[in-house]
C-alpha cells in the first residue's frame, strides 16, 4: 500500500489534466476531472476540548467515508495529525480496498494558527485549488463565544473597568482562562480559540466572514452561542445554510457518526437530518446532560427579517431601551447575559397584532427548522427554555458601552440599528 502515501501529490497533479489514470497495487484509479461535494472539517482547537475535537474526526472516519474516485471529497483542517501542532490540511478517502486514508496536503509553518484570518483563508483556497467542486460546505467546530469581542467572555468585569491588561495585544492575543469544571459537571463548547501559554488567540466575528474565500452550500457550527442573528446575517453573503446552537453546546458536540452519510453520501448534502441527528441525541438523555438549542437557517431570507426589525427597533424604541434580562428568554449561564430570544425581546415590547404578524412571517421565511429541550443544564446554573425562535440576539439594556461600539460595527446592527449610532 505504500503507493498511496504518495497518492495526494499525484491527485494534485491529475487534476489539471482533462483525463488521468493512476496505477496502484489496490487496481487503477480513475481520478475526477471536478468534484460535486466537498465537505471541509474545520477543528480549531488547542484548548481544553484537543480531546473531544480529535475524537470527533475519529467519530467521523468511523462513518461513511467517500471513495477516492466518487466524485466527492471530504477535507480534514486541524492542529491534530502533525506532532509539532501546526495545522495540516488532510485529504480523507476510502481506497479501492475499503481502508479509510488520510493523505497530508499541506503541513504550515511552527506557529500557524487556525484561529489566524490569513491562516484560515490560505487553508481555505488550497482545498478550492485542490478540489475544484460545484458546491462547498463546512463543519466548524471549537469554542465560540458568539459576536463577542475576544476576550470579553472570560472576563467581563475586567473588560468593564477597562483594564488594559486585558484588551487584545496588536496580534489580536487575550489572556487565556482554562475553564474550570467541578466534579461531575458537563463540559460545554465554549470563534475558535487558540491556546499558546498564558495567551489565547481568538478571531472576530467581521474576521471570520472575512476570511471565506469561497461561497459556502452549508455551515454548521459545532461550537457554543453561534446562534444568533449577528452571526446569521454577518455571514450571510458567504453560505446558504447556516445550522448553529443559541445555547452552549456541550463537549460531545454533534453526531459525527452519521455527519459523513448526510452530507456527502446523498445526492444533496442532508443539512436538516444533521440539525435534527443533534438534537434528537440530546433530546432523547436525562438530567443535565437533555440540553440542547437547534436551528437552520436560510441566510438567502434573512433581508425581510432585518427590515422588520430595522422598523420595530425605531418604532419601540423607549419599551426596548427599558426592557431588562428579567423579562426576557435567556441562553446564557453564569450571569454572561448577553444572548436572548430575539423575538421574545420584541415581543415584551408590547407589539401591536400587526407588528407580531410581520416579525413571525419574517421568521418563518428564514428559519427552515428549530427545536430546544425543555431547559438547558438546569442542575449547573441552567435556565428553561419557555419560547424558541431560532435566533439569540443582544439586548442592549443589558450590555455595555464597550460592547455597544463593537456591535455597531457588525451588519446585522448596520442594517437595523439595535444599537443606536451617536
Amino acid at each position: 500500500m505504500k503507493n498511496f502515501r504518495y497518492i495526494t501529490i499525484l491527485i494534485l497533479a491529475a487534476l489539471s489534466l482533462s483525463s488521468c489514470k493512476l496505477k496502484c497495487d489496490c487496481g487503477e484509479v480513475v481520478l475526477p476531472e471536478s468534484y460535486d461535494k466537498v465537505m471541509i472539517m474545520y477543528s480549531a482547537g488547542v484548548n481544553d476540548l484537543s480531546s473531544d475535537l480529535k475524537e470527533d474526526i475519529e467519530d467521523l472516519c468511523s462513518g461513511f467515508v467517500p471513495g477516492i474516485c466518487s466524485g466527492d471529497a471530504l477535507v480534514f483542517i486541524s492542529h491534530f495529525k502533525s506532532g509539532a501542532g501546526v495545522p495540516v490540511i488532510e485529504s480523507v478517502y476510502t481506497n479501492l480496498r475499503g481502508k479509510v486514508v488520510r493523505d497530508t496536503l499541506k503541513v504550515f509553518p511552527g506557529g500557524s494558527r487556525l484561529t489566524d484570518k490569513e491562516t484560515m483563508r490560505e487553508a481555505l483556497m488550497i482545498v478550492d485549488d485542490t478540489f475544484k467542486a460545484s458546491r462547498y460546505g463546512m463543519v466548524y467546530s471549537s469554542h465560540a463565544t458568539g459576536w463577542l469581542p475576544p476576550g470579553f467572555y472570560d472576563n467581563p468585569n475586567l473588560w468593564k473597568s477597562g483594564s488594559a491588561s486585558l484588551l487584545p495585544r496588536p496580534d489580536g492575543a487575550v489572556p487565556y482562562v482554562e475553564p474550570v469544571y467541578s466534579e461531575g459537571e458537563v463540559r460545554v463548547k465554549s470563534i475558535g480559540q487558540t491556546a499558546v501559554g498564558a495567551l489565547s488567540y481568538e478571531m472576530e466575528l467581521t474576521d471570520f466572514a472575512e476570511a471565506l474565500p469561497i461561497h459556502l452550500d452549508y455551515l454548521i457550527f459545532d461550537a457554543c452561542l453561534m446562534g444568533g442573528i449577528e452571526t446569521a446575517y454577518e455571514l450571510r453573503n458567504h453560505c446558504d445554510l447556516i445550522g448553529f446552537s443559541q445555547t452552549e453546546i456541550l463537549s460531545e458536540g454533534m453526531n459525527y457518526k452519521t455527519m459523513g452519510e448526510r452530507l456527502l453520501k446523498a445526492k444533496d448534502p442532508d443539512v436538516l437530518g444533521v440539525c435534527q441527528d443533534y438534537f434528537d441525541y440530546y433530546n432523547a438523555q436525562t438530567g443535565v446532560m437533555k440540553s440542547a438549542t437547534v436551528s437552520l437557517i436560510d441566510c438567502r431570507k434573512l433581508e425581510p427579517l432585518a427590515q422588520v426589525c430595522r422598523q420595530l427597533f425605531i418604532d419601540n424604541r423607549p419599551a426596548l431601551d427599558k426592557l431588562t434580562r428579567r423579562k426576557v428568554q435567556g441562553y446564557f449561564r453564569s450571569d454572561r447575559k448577553w444572548f436572548y430570544d430575539l423575538q421574545d425581546i420584541l415581543v415584551k415590547c408590547i407589539l401591536s397584532l400587526d407588528e407580531t404578524d410581520m416579525l413571525q412571517e419574517a421568521l418563518d421565511g428564514c428559519v427552515i427548522y428549530k427545536a430546544a429541550t425543555p431547559s438547558f443544564m438546569l442542575d449547573q446554573k441552567g435556565f428553561e427554555i419557555e419560547t424558541y425562535c431560532g435566533f439569540s440576539m443582544y439586548l442592549p439594556n443589558e450590555g455595555t458601552t464597550r460592547l455597544d461600539n463593537a456591535y455597531r460595527k457588525l451588519a446585522w446592527n448596520v442594517a437595523t440599528e439595535l444599537v443606536e449610532y451617536d
